[in-house]
């Protein structure tokens, strides 16, 4: 199959071609975006932990083994819900967030999830964050201290996962 293009077709294709690179180049330069005004930044907490379970294991006698189907018969039985989460963030000592964070899922037995975030001026700013779990065996706490130096052109992440709180964008103060 031979296709034969004339001049007017090449001409076209070129000058169509030329007309699209100019309008995506001005869409994707022209919309600028002020994420922070001059002197405000912005800190944002984000909890993606998977949570304590609440009670032991216990093991399972011979007779309640006995009574459970083939597919459910186990050693010990374990529960499935996890533990709330009391979170505090502090800036300057003044508490800006103190919320308890309940496991998702219908048994509460997911992760722990929060995201929120604060528009703060630009500066120094004093940060404590405390995480606090408490089950049968004992409570569980994750903290953060440190002085930050917060600017206008950076977005600071304060992130809690299972290995503890860890902050991202920050400028050494």
């Amino acid at each position: 199959m031979k296709t034969d293009l004339t001049p007017y077709q090449i001409i076209g294709q070129g000058v169509f071609y030329c007309f699209l690179i100019v309008l995506l180049s001005q869409l994707t330069t022209k919309p600028t975006i002020i994420v922070n005004q001059a002197d405000e930044t912005t800190l944002k907490l984000v909890i993606r932990h998977s949570g304590k379970i609440l009670g032991k294991c216990e093991p399972l006698s011979k007779l309640k083994q006995d009574n459970l189907p083939t597919n459910m018969q186990r050693l010990v039985n374990c529960p499935r819900e996890k533990s709330a989460m009391d979170v505090e963030l502090k800036l300057n000592n003044k508490i800006v967030y103190k919320e308890t964070i309940i496991p998702s899922g219908i048994h509460n037995d997911g992760v722990l999830a929060e995201y929120i975030s604060f528009t703060l001026k630009s500066g120094k700013i004093n940060l404590e964050a405390k995480a606090t779990t408490t089950t049968q065996e004992g409570e569980f706490i994750d903290n953060y201290k440190g002085e930050i130096m917060f600017t206008s052109d950076k977005i600071v992440i304060l992130h809690l996962d299972d290995s503890g709180f860890d902050i991202e964008g920050q400028h050494p103060s």
